[in-house]
């Protein structure tokens, strides 16, 4: 059974399994994070950062042996639920995943301006998309 909660600073050094797991590197602060356990063990997580008083999603990462099971859908609709407007900067191949959650494009211009600095070096061109 997957239990979901607000993150704690307990959970720091899971949250940084996770996103290693997932191919992610850097920090990973516990605050405006939720995650997903099943059992004991963190299995996902999604954290937001607000910017120009919008929450963007930065990141979402769920164990590769429980994605496609919901996990993710579970927490992005809770932080949706929670906010008027989410949005996220998608790489390509996870834009179908947010498209499905009711998220649409927007212009580049759009995003906070600090948030589109750090996506700059991605190799893959960033799709943008938010939830209404």
């Amino acid at each position: 059974m997957i239990t979901i909660r607000q993150a704690c600073q307990q959970d720091h050094g899971a949250l940084q399994e996770v996103l290693e797991a997932c191919g992610m590197c850097g920090e990973i602060s516990t605050a405006d994070c939720l995650v997903a356990f099943e059992g004991d063990s963190l299995v996902g997580l999604v954290r937001f950062e607000f910017g120009a008083g919008i929450p963007y999603v930065r990141p979402i990462a769920i164990l590769p042996a429980q994605q496609g099971k919901g996990i993710g859908t579970r927490l992005l609709r809770i932080v949706i639920a929670t906010y008027s407007e989410v949005r996220v900067v998608s790489r390509s191949q996870a834009t179908e995943f947010y498209r499905r959650l009711g998220f649409e494009r927007i212009t580049w211009e759009e995003i906070y301006s600090p948030f589109r600095q750090t996506v700059n070096n991605v190799r893959t061109g960033p799709s943008v998309t938010r939830a209404r």
